[in-house]
């Protein structure tokens, strides 16, 4: 899959962790959850302020400080403005942590032509940790960076509309010949099967 370069995506990181500078301050190009820019939020120095931020990237995890402000138009302890990072070539989630381009890059290079799970992908990542002795490991689970990912996507302009030229991108039926779906071992049953096998609530779709 090729994945063009676009000025609203984060860039290109190259070197190890240890390259970030060991603040990321709050530009006006910031953002809250909601969409609030900082330039807009009307903020003064007094209401900004400093906390640890971990950085992700492909072969470990560093931790930086971050500049935040409270958002005034959502008022929730937890939504404030921060900075958008994607000079960086970083993605900040929350404020709290934030992920290198490279790790998404990375896993849609793996999703396209290994059909590489979440799972399997995070535990890859977890594995390079250790290997580098990172000092902080990768957040458990791999839901936070699922959540991440499909974010980052939304940003992603693909070179390839993947729509049937005819039929357009919602064709009334869609033939896969394959799954990027795992199921664990236990989840083994009477009850799970192929998602091509035909039951009796399967639609019978005339001259297919």
């Amino acid at each position: 899959m090729d994945i063009p370069h676009d000025r609203d995506l984060p860039v290109h990181r190259s070197g190890p962790p240890n390259d970030l500078p060991p603040q990321f301050p709050l530009e006006p190009d910031g953002r809250c959850r909601c969409g609030l820019l900082a330039a807009e939020a009307g903020l003064s120095t007094s209401d900004m302020g400093w906390s640890d931020f971990i950085v992700h990237t492909e072969h470990g995890a560093v931790k930086r400080r971050i500049q935040t402000a409270p958002c005034p138009r959502c008022k929730h302890a937890r939504r404030r403005i921060g900075p958008d990072l994607a000079e960086y070539g970083l993605v900040n989630w929350n404020n709290g942590i934030g992920f290198a381009r490279e790790l998404f890059d990375g896993f849609l290079v793996d999703f396209s032509n290994k059909e590489t799970t979440f799972s399997s992908f995070v535990k890859g990542v977890e594995a390079r940790y250790l290997l580098h002795g990172s000092e902080y490991g990768f957040p458990q689970g791999g839901k936070t960076f699922e959540r991440a990912c499909y974010a980052f996507l939304r940003l992603v302009r693909f070179d390839s509309p993947m729509a049937c030229r005819l039929c357009g991108s919602r064709p009334d039926v869609v033939i896969c010949d394959g799954t990027s779906i795992g199921f664990a071992s236990r989840m083994l049953g009477q009850a799970l099967s192929p998602p091509t096998f035909p039951t009796t609530e399967s639609k019978i779709k005339a001259g297919v």
